[in-house]
């Protein structure tokens, strides 16, 4: 008994609801983005040059940021496949499926103007 009083006893009790708290906040979040209303998710490729595959990444990272207040969400984008060039996976999100067919054509051509543009 003296052993067990004498000893630091750490209430993992408190750790548990604290970490459950930081979920449920997180689910709280997403609830609320996507039960608020339909969203519209359209998902395609495109195929871009395989040369610095990191610069390239940082000019996709800033293309779908300046894009994201046009969509209302920011369009995610990961490397699909190589072959003779990267091909890239885009992802747009949309309120209303009408934003993403006009503003669809103009995403790709800022795309491949930011990539060729630059010297890669």
């Amino acid at each position: 008994n003296r052993n067990v009083i004498n000893s630091n006893l750490t209430n993992y009790t408190i750790q548990a609801t604290e970490k459950t708290e930081k979920n449920q906040s997180k689910l709280k979040w997403f609830k609320h983005v996507f039960l608020r209303k339909e969203i519209t998710r359209y998902a395609f490729s495109l195929e871009l040059t395989r040369q610095k595959p990191k610069k390239l990444k940082t000019i996709l990272g800033e293309a779908v940021e300046a894009w994201e207040s046009e969509f209302g969400y920011k369009p995610q984008f990961f490397l699909w496949r190589l072959d003779n060039f990267a091909v890239y996976r885009f992802i747009l999100i949309a309120d209303n499926p009408e934003t993403i067919l006009k503003k669809y054509p103009l995403f790709i051509k800022d795309i491949y103007r930011r990539v060729y543009s630059k010297s890669l």
